[in-house]
C-alpha cells in the first residue's frame, strides 16, 4: 500500500501506512500510524472519553453509560443525531438508543426525521386520530433506509410503543417532498382543497395547470427538464399569500404557514431537480429543512425539546466559502446554529471500519471509507471504543484538533460537531421491501 493513499483510505488502512503507534513521534506528540497526534489532544482524549457499554437499546436499559452525554447536552432544546451513511445498521441502533435516552431521561418530547414533512404529518395524523401503526405506515413515506431496514425501523417501533404512555414521543418530518407516496398522491389535491376553502385567487392563475403538473412531478422527483416558468409564477403568488398569514388552523393542513413551507419545499425540489446531477451548493433543501424545524418548534411544538435524526451532511454544521468568506451555512444544522446558537447540540456517530449497504443500490454493499481525526486516532490507540467525547472548551486544544493534516471533522463549541460517539465497526443495514399501507 502506498503511503500517499492513507489519507484517502482512512482508518481502516492505517495498519499499512507506516509508524508503530508506540508513542514515539515529534516532540510533544504521539506517533499513531503515519500521524503525529498532539500530546495535548492524546492526553485530553485519555482523560475525557467515556466508555459506552452497548450500541443497542434494551427494555431494561438504565442508560448509566450515557450520563456524560446527557450532561454535555445540558439545557439544549435541539439535539441533532447523525449517521455518516444511510447504510450502517450500527449507526441506526446507536441513534435509537440515544433517542430513547433523550426521551426517557432528558425529557425530549419530539423526534423530527429526515423525511418529508408532508408524508410524516399524514402518518402521525393517522396514528393519533385512528390508532394506526407508525411503523406499518412508514414504508414509502419515510425515507426507505429508515423505514425498510430492520435497524432503522426500531426507532419507529419505539415511537409506537410510547404513544399510549403519559409522555409520548411525537413524530414529525423536516424535509421537502422527496418521492413519498402521500406527497405524490395528495400534495396537489390537498393544496387545491385548502386554497378553495380560503377562496384563493391563485386557483384562477393562468398558469395554475402548469404549476400543478410541475408540483406533482417535483414530488415524484421527476421535474428535471420541465419548463417551470409557470410553476415559478404561481409559487411566488402562493408564497406572497400564505407566508405572511399567521392564522393558526386546527391542524397543519388547515394552517397557511404550514402550506407556505410545502410550497417552498416544492420550489427547492424544482431547483434541485433542474440542476441535477450537479447540485448547486448550498443546496436549497438544507435551508428549507432548517426553516421547517424552526417553524415546527414555534407553531407545532412550542416549548418542547426536539431530537433531529438525519445524515451527517444535513445534521452537522457545515459551511461553504464565497469570496474568501468561509462561514456561509450550507447544511440544515449550520442554519440552525446561526439561529439558535448553543441551544443546538450536534452529535456525530461514526465507525472506524466495516461495510455498509449502498443505499443507491440496496443489493450491494461497500467498505466503509471513514474519515480519521486526531480524536478517533487517539481513541483507537487507547483502546477506548465505543466511547463518547464531548467538545473541549480550551481554544488551544480546539486549534490542535483543527491542525489535522487532511480532511477531517473536529469538536468544539463553534465547530462541525459538539459530541462524538465512536465505535469500531459498521455493519450493513438489512433492507427489505415493503408494500405501501393505505392511510386509514
Amino acid at each position: 500500500m502506498k503511503k500517499g493513499m492513507c489519507l484517502l483510505l482512512g482508518l481502516a488502512a492505517l495498519a499499512g501506512c507506516g509508524g508503530g503507534g508506540d508513542g514515539s513521534g515529534k516532540s510533544g506528540s504521539v506517533r499513531i500510524g503515519q500521524f503525529d497526534v498532539p500530546r495535548s489532544v492524546y492526553d485530553w482524549v485519555n482523560s475525557s472519553a467515556t466508555p459506552i457499554k452497548t450500541l443497542v437499546a434494551s427494555p431494561d436499559d438504565d442508560f448509566s453509560d450515557l450520563a456524560a452525554f446527557g450532561n454535555a447536552v445540558g439545557d439544549a432544546h435541539i439535539v441533532s443525531l447523525t449517521e455518516d451513511t444511510h447504510g450502517d445498521a450500527n449507526a441506526f441502533e446507536l441513534m435509537n438508543r440515544q433517542v430513547q435516552y433523550l426521551h426517557k431521561v432528558k425529557g425530549f418530547e419530539v423526534l423530527l426525521m429526515e423525511s418529508a414533512m408532508f408524508d410524516v404529518e399524514a402518518i402521525w395524523r393517522s396514528a393519533t386520530n385512528k390508532n394506526a401503526s407508525v411503523v406499518d405506515l412508514a414504508p414509502n413515506r419515510i425515507f426507505f433506509m429508515y423505514s425498510k431496514s430492520d435497524a432503522g425501523r426500531k426507532v419507529l417501533s419505539y415511537v409506537d410503543q410510547q404513544r399510549a404512555t403519559a409522555t409520548p414521543l411525537l413524530l414529525g418530518g423536516v424535509d421537502v417532498p422527496l418521492g413519498g407516496a402521500t406527497s405524490i398522491d395528495e400534495i396537489v389535491p390537498a393544496l387545491t382543497s385548502f386554497l378553495q376553502s380560503r377562496n384563493s385567487t391563485a386557483l384562477q392563475h393562468a398558469q395554475w395547470a402548469s404549476f400543478a403538473s410541475v408540483a406533482k412531478r417535483a414530488a415524484e422527483l421527476t421535474s428535471g427538464g420541465m419548463d417551470h416558468a409557470g410553476f415559478d409564477a404561481v409559487a411566488a403568488q402562493l408564497q406572497n399569500e400564505l407566508c405572511s398569514d399567521n392564522t393558526q388552523g386546527a391542524t397543519p393542513r388547515e394552517t397557511p404557514g404550514w402550506w407556505c413551507l410545502q410550497i417552498k419545499g416544492l420550489v427547492a425540489d424544482v431547483v434541485r431537480q433542474a440542476n441535477l446531477p450537479q447540485m448547486t451548493i448550498p443546496d436549497p433543501r438544507d435551508k428549507q429543512m432548517a426553516e421547517n424545524v424552526m417553524w415546527s418548534m414555534t407553531h407545532l411544538y412550542p416549548g418542547k425539546k426536539v431530537i433531529l435524526w438525519s445524515n451527517t451532511g444535513h445534521g452537522t454544521v457545515l459551511r461553504t466559502c464565497k469570496n474568501g468568506n468561509c462561514v456561509l451555512p450550507s447544511s440544515m444544522a449550520s442554519y440552525l446554529r446561526d439561529s439558535r446558537g448553543a441551544d443546538l447540540y450536534v452529535v456525530k456517530n461514526t465507525a472506524k471500519e466495516g461495510s455498509v449497504v449502498d443505499y443507491t443500490d440496496t443489493t450491494k454493499s461497500w467498505a466503509l471509507d471513514s474519515m480519521p481525526s486526531y480524536e478517533t486516532l487517539s481513541l483507537d490507540e487507547l483502546g477506548k471504543t465505543p466511547a463518547f467525547l464531548n467538545q473541549p472548551s480550551d481554544p488551544a486544544l480546539i486549534a490542535a484538533l483543527l491542525s489535522f493534516p487532511g480532511p477531517t471533522f473536529t469538536l468544539g463549541p463553534d465547530s462541525t460537531n459538539n459530541g462524538l460517539f465512536y465505535y469500531k465497526t459498521a455493519v450493513p443495514a438489512i433492507f427489505k421491501e415493503y408494500a405501501t399501507t393505505p392511510l386509514p
